[in-house]
């Protein structure tokens, strides 16, 4: 999926709270959407860019964060998010620069253990719907993570068939952050991939209430928007442990009258 003008807005947002000095980490190798033309940068949005580096008081023009490979490390770093390394199955796409730093690993397999609480910043930009292991790969992203470390996350919700191997609700990432790991939520958002479309918070299932004790589930409502969505969630590592046995979905457990279940 890369990182678009949607998702750029979020970052500066999100980089306006949290800024880190310690090792960052993007789950494959994400490209910054804007093309070379022949006589200038060709940036869709490039106005609402500038609008968002801006208004989250970053000193820096949208020129000044791209780079000649069309990748992302010099974005992440202007905004404080660190000099950053990848992790991927592959290694087709890392650098021959001596500044880079990637990493072989699949990740529907458990991660090398020296990985493990290694960065305070990791960014999904959309690989976790190529993995067909999922909870193990989100078993990986907790496990790399330090404590009180930031995950953030862009995976498709709805209008990408085809484009991986599974499209997420909001569900999956509460269920499996906050009552499976004990960390939180800070936002979780479905959004246009056009960064003036559809924008609604996605609260967590378990706030939902209702007129009976059956717990209510998460809805885009209708109509659902034409067009690419995007899940954009940022979680915060504030659990010590994963899960034990399976993770249940919140409305069945609150049916089931047992809202201690996992």
């Amino acid at each position: 999926m890369g990182i678009d003008c949607a998702t750029f807005v979020q970052l500066c947002e999100f980089a306006s709270r949290f800024q880190t000095e310690g090792r960052s980490l993007m789950l494959g190798r994400q490209k910054l959407r804007y093309y070379r033309g022949k006589r200038e940068l060709r940036i869709p949005y490039k106005a609402l860019y500038q609008k968002a580096l801006e208004k989250n008081g970053h000193k820096i023009s949208i020129e000044d964060i791209v780079q000649p490979d069309n990748y992302s490390e010099t974005m992440f770093e202007a905004l404080g998010l660190g000099k950053i390394e990848t992790i991927d199955f592959s290694d087709y796409e890392f650098s021959d620069d001596p500044g880079f730093t990637g990493h072989l690993q699949d990740l529907n397999k458990p991660v090398d253990e020296d990985l493990h609480n290694s960065f305070d910043f990791i960014f999904d930009g959309g690989t976790l719907e190529h993995i067909f292991n999922v909870p193990a790969a989100l078993e990986n992203i907790f496990k790399m993570l330090r404590p009180s470390g930031r995950f953030v996350g862009v995976n498709p919700p709805n209008g990408w068939p085809g484009h991986g191997v599974y499209q997420f609700s909001p569900e999956l990432m509460y269920s499996f952050w906050v009552r499976g790991c004990g960390s939180e939520v800070v936002n979780c958002y479905a959004m246009s991939e056009n960064p003036r479309g559809y924008f609604k918070v996605m609260k967590d299932p378990e706030a939902l209430t209702g007129r009976s004790k059956v717990g209510r589930r998460i809805f885009l409502w209708r109509p659902v928007p034409r067009g690419k969505l995007h899940l954009y969630t940022e979680v915060t590592k504030t659990g010590s442990q994963l899960p034990e046995g399976s993770i249940m979905q919140t409305s069945y457990i609150r049916r089931w009258g047992d809202d201690t279940a996992k």
